[in-house]
C-alpha cells in the first residue's frame, strides 16, 4: 500500500525463484511482483522507494511476514510457500 492507501499489487500469490537476485526472501517477493523499486547505493538491501514513492524522514517502506514486522532487512528474511508478505508505506516508525 502506498502513501495514500493505493494498492500497487493486488492480493495474490507470487513464486520467488531460487535464482532471484535477492534469493527466496521478503525482498525477493517484492522483486518478483515486477513493481518498480529502488534501493540505496550505499545500502543496496534498503528499499528507498516503491512505484515512485520515496522514503522521506521517518516515513517509508516497511514489510511484514505473516503479520510480524522483522527487525532486519528484507533480503535477510527467508520466506516459504504460504507466507504472507506485505509491503506498505509507513508514515512513522
Amino acid at each position: 500500500m502506498g502513501k495514500d492507501g493505493e494498492l500497487f499489487y493486488p492480493a495474490g500469490q507470487v513464486v520467488v525463484k531460487e535464482d532471484n537476485k535477492w534469493g527466496i526472501t521478503a525482498l525477493g517477493a517484492l522483486d518478483t511482483t515486477g513493481l518498480p523499486y529502488t534501493t540505496m547505493p550505499s545500502w543496496p538491501d534498503f528499499v528507498s522507494s516503491v512505484s515512485g514513492q520515496a522514503n522521506s524522514g521517518l516515513a517509508g517502506w516497511m514489510y511484514s511476514v505473516n503479520g510480524e514486522v522483522p527487525m532486519h532487512m528484507a533480503d535477510k528474511h527467508p520466506v516459504k510457500t504460504g507466507d504472507k508478505v506485505i509491503w506498505w508505506y509507513s508514515k512513522s516508525m
